[in-house]
């Protein structure tokens, strides 16, 4: 019968614990207000909302405000970490949930304050803003209204309100019901400390779960971390909760499992250790123990920080499990007995560590196991055909020379990758894989690390000065001097290649990140083939091992001047669905080709639409693939002038007219800012075919 009570104990205790953590956390309005402001002292946090803000002001905004996206979010942020917001922010937070459990009537969280005190600060940044900024915004984050769901949350509430007090009160009734009954009190209690430890951890297995669970199904990545932190703050109290009883629970256990009057925990290290000797004695389980040690080490190695906190938890549960037994022996003495010595700290650590670290070793690797990093491959394409080449059948039997398609020039310069000043695009390399360009040009950088973001490493001894002729020497000099108070990197910081636009300062990607996202794609989407055209500001070993990497050059076309073409299906068939070009340095593999040996353009500094043309520019007259430059030069280039250059009529004149001019094909439709026009539409019309949606 004590068996059975304390089962049923451990049992209420678990069920308890969650309504007690339910109800503090998510029914009560200030505790769950309270720990909604908690949430903006983290960086994930306040970046995704910095994100909602800024989205807002782009969208009802001027279209020009792109260009400093990274100006808004520094505003948005800066607004959403000061005191004032968490506290505006937490008194809407706690109307909104009273909505929802008290019945109140509808509700509207707004943002409007946010947007007035954010168009200050950045005017306050940069009197340019000032009346750019638009008056309105939708800043209404979501509406509640009662009739919505109050049927259902209201009585909830009232429910995980009264079992928040009743289930714990009734775990204690019947744990100590079970410890009164049983015929040995000890023996009891030691079952209860482990009951306690199983609720506990539990409790911190439900939270691992729940922060992966919640986490995976958020994407981008950034808001995917932003529901991770959110999880953790509101899973904080029950945290500590879990804690508190599994160190409960093992000293309980340790101080009581020896089955003396005395309690002394000595009998059980020794069971436990003759236990795990006796166990290890096949070849299979003792290789197994040290794998389990190699693999406890590494991770003390790596964090060094989990080596502190494991060693003083239990040092913590050791003290606490001498102490209980003090207490109990003082409580229930052995009549005549005389006291035992405890055993020194050292022995119990000791004894402990051999039967302890097996246990942390398995919940550590499970721990890891569950955080492992997510595939962040794109999915599949809606549209796509299933026997389809680049999303038309008709495509299969063309080679790449006879195929046009849609290109971004500076792919990786969008306005929602961090960082990106004076962007081209919205959106970043996997957006436009996804919306159907097929073209990437990119520039490759070296750059380094430092505190402020990523200083530009010049390799060409010319770098500068093409700039300064690109740009113009008072710009390149603002570069300078905003990479003198950027600072120097530490001795210990590599240099990377990323992908700047000349000014790694004003905007850098990771190589590698950029094309980890285009490995994805390509195998999330097995009948897709992609063009990458590198700027090379780096030697071509330093690019091509990055695609080594990064896995691409086992999915890159190989293609020897003179040597004829492979059809799309032949491409897709070798699983050779990627072509790698640079402008200045082909030395590198086979597979990454001399760009304009391969390929011919059209002139690309136009500075106005009138000055458009279909001249030859870089690239040899025999050079199969031609490249049509569809942009107008600017320092910040303009979402108006791409949405006069990328509308359908305009786009597909120019291309018909270079195609007579230049006898090709445009393979590759280069333009800015993407999401503007109907460059998708006009490669497909090229290509002789009708996706669904164009």
């Amino acid at each position: 019968m004590a068996r059975v009570l304390i089962a049923l104990g451990t049992l209420l205790l678990l069920a308890g614990s969650l309504a007690l953590w339910a109800e503090r956390s998510f029914i009560d309005s200030r505790g769950f207000a309270a720990r909604a402001a908690s949430t903006l002292q983290r960086e994930p946090v306040r970046r995704a909302l910095a994100d909602v803000i800024t989205d807002q002001v782009l969208e009802y905004g001027s279209a020009e405000l792109v260009t400093v996206r990274p100006l808004l979010e520094a505003a948005a942020a800066e607004l959403i970490g000061s005191p004032p917001f968490r506290a505006v922010w937490q008194t809407g937070m706690r109307e909104a949930h009273a909505s929802f459990f008290a019945g109140d009537d509808a509700f509207v969280l707004r943002l409007t304050d946010a947007m007035i005190v954010l168009t200050a600060l950045l005017e306050r940044l940069d009197e340019r803003w000032v009346g750019r900024l638009p008056e309105e915004l939708r800043t209404e984050l979501t509406v509640f209204r009662r009739r919505d769901f109050a049927a259902q949350t209201l009585p909830l509430g009232a429910r995980v309100r009264f079992l928040a007090w009743l289930l714990p009160l009734l775990a204690l009734l019947t744990l100590a019901a079970g410890v009164a009954t049983a015929r040995s009190r000890a023996q009891a209690v030691a079952r209860v400390g482990i009951g306690a430890t199983v609720v506990g951890l539990v409790l911190l297995g439900l939270l691992i779960v729940a922060a992966e669970l919640t986490s995976t199904l958020f994407d981008p990545l950034a808001l995917a971390e932003a529901v991770r932190a959110v999880t953790e703050v509101f899973g904080a109290g029950l945290q500590r909760v879990a804690v508190g009883l599994v160190a409960l629970g093992l000293a309980l256990a340790v101080a009581a499992a020896s089955g003396a009057r005395t309690l002394d925990p000595r009998p059980l290290f020794r069971a436990a250790e003759a236990r795990w000797e006796a166990a290890a004695q096949p070849p299979a389980l003792r290789v197994a123990r040290a794998l389990l040690a190699l693999a406890a080490a590494a991770a003390f190695l790596v964090r060094p920080e989990l080596a502190l906190r494991a060693g003083a938890a239990l040092i913590g549960l050791l003290v606490l499990a001498w102490a209980l037994a003090e207490i109990l022996e003082v409580a229930d003495p052995e009549p005549g007995s005389v006291r035992r010595d405890r055993p020194a700290a050292g022995a119990v650590l000791r004894h402990a560590l051999r039967w302890v670290l097996p246990v942390a070793v398995v919940a550590a690797l499970a721990v890891l196991a569950v955080r492992a990093p997510r595939n962040a491959s794109l999915a599949p394409l809606a549209w796509s055909e299933p026997d389809a080449c680049n999303g038309s059948a008709l495509l299969c039997d063309r080679t790449l020379p006879e195929v046009a398609l849609a290109a971004t020039h500076n792919a990786m310069s969008a306005s929602s990758e961090r960082g990106w000043f004076f962007a081209s695009h919205v959106g970043g390399i996997g957006e436009q894989l996804s919306a159907g360009i097929r073209g990437l040009l990119i520039d490759a950088w070296f750059g380094v690390a430092v505190e402020g973001g990523v200083r530009t490493d010049p390799f060409h001894s010319d770098d500068r000065a093409e700039l300064v002729a690109q740009y113009g020497d008072e710009f390149v000099a603002a570069r300078d001097r905003i990479a003198a108070r950027m600072g120097l990197a530490g001795d210990d910081v590599p240099r990377e290649v990323y992908l700047c636009h000349g000014f790694c300062e004003l905007g850098a990607t990771r190589l590698a990140d950029s094309l980890t996202v285009v490995r994805d794609f390509l195998a999330a989407n097995p009948r897709e083939i992609v063009i990458v055209f590198v700027e090379d500001h780096v030697p071509a070993a330093a690019v091509a091992g990055v695609f080594r990497e990064v896995g691409l050059d086992r999915m890159a076309l190989t293609h020897r001047p003179g040597e004829s073409w492979p059809t799309l299906a032949e491409m897709i068939e070798r699983n050779q669905r990627i072509l790698i070009m640079a402008e200045r340095d082909g030395s590198g593999p086979d597979w990454y080709h001399a760009g304009f040996e391969l390929s011919q353009e059209t002139p690309y500094s136009f500075r106005s639409p009138e000055d458009l043309s279909c001249k030859p520019n870089r690239g040899l007259a025999e050079s199969p693939l031609f490249q049509l430059n569809h942009w107008i030069e600017r320092v910040t280039p303009s979402p108006a002038d791409a949405e006069m250059l990328n509308r359908y009529e305009f786009l597909l004149r120019r291309a018909l007219e270079c195609q007579t001019e230049r006898s090709r094909t445009p393979n590759l439709l280069a333009v800015n800012f993407y999401g503007l026009g109907d460059v998708v539409r006009v490669a497909d019309t090229l290509n002789g075919v009708t996706r669904s949606g164009n």
